[in-house]
């Protein structure tokens, strides 16, 4: 199957890094800490953990927890319980290679992703239910380093390099996106699964209009979260 509009982002990091640059020319201001825990402190949130943004002087009208696989561990003291797992996924990369293809390609009967990126090919797939701790199962990357290998021959000479990331998945495969009930000024954006990215700008949407007020700031009765 051909999809002529499909798209491609060849260093998300440097996709990441222009959206935090727009943020900051804007007044907005990015801080790094390391965040344990949150407190809700009368009609403030207080952030817990290392850093200048992490103290008990900081308090906040809104927090949005947006932790990826570790949201469940940031919400679950707070009472908002996240039947939330990690799918962890494994890639390879290789330092060149990547005119082989000019879109993402999908070998379907491997379920392996081929994809060009600034510095090369990257190969990624597979589903691994083995929590946040374990490490990871070089096994698994050295199968798609096979695949790879396989449909094109030009990568067996190439340098290449392996990591392991947790996608965070819901049951159901649908993000958890805005207020936590009975917890006002808590907003959740979680459990994208495989799509963070292509969802990152409408979740960001929603978050920001429930945050100024343009969409319900509680969630429904009988709901714990909003799910969109």
């Amino acid at each position: 199957m051909f999809l002529s509009d499909h798209a491609t982002i060849l260093d998300p990091f440097r996709y990441v890094q222009a959206m935090a640059s727009a943020f900051t020319s804007a007044r907005g201001r990015v801080e790094r800490a390391l965040v344990d825990a949150l407190e809700h402190a009368g009609e403030h949130w207080i952030v817990r953990g290392a850093g200048p943004a992490a103290s008990a002087t900081a308090r906040f009208d809104d927090v949005v927890v947006a932790s990826g696989a570790w949201s469940r561990a940031l919400l679950a003291p707070l009472g908002v319980h996240l039947q939330l797992e990690s799918q962890r996924g494994y890639h390879v990369q290789y330092t060149g290679g990547r005119t082989l293809v000019a879109r993402t390609v999908v070998l379907a009967d491997r379920k392996v992703f081929i994809t060009p990126m600034l510095e090369g090919l990257r190969v990624g797939g597979t589903v691994e239910i083995g929590g946040l701790r374990a490490p990871p199962d070089e096994r698994r990357a050295a199968v798609l380093a096979r695949i790879a290998r396989e449909t094109f021959p030009a990568l067996a000479d190439l340098p290449s390099r392996t990591w392991m990331g947790h996608r965070p998945c819901m049951p159901d495969t649908v993000p958890v996106v805005g207020p936590a009930r009975g917890h006002r000024g808590l907003w959740i954006a979680t459990g994208h699964g495989h799509l963070g990215l292509t969802d990152s700008l409408n979740t960001a949407r929603r978050i920001a209009d429930g945050v100024l007020g343009q969409v319900p700031a509680v969630a429904p009765e009988g709901a714990q979260l909003l799910h969109s």
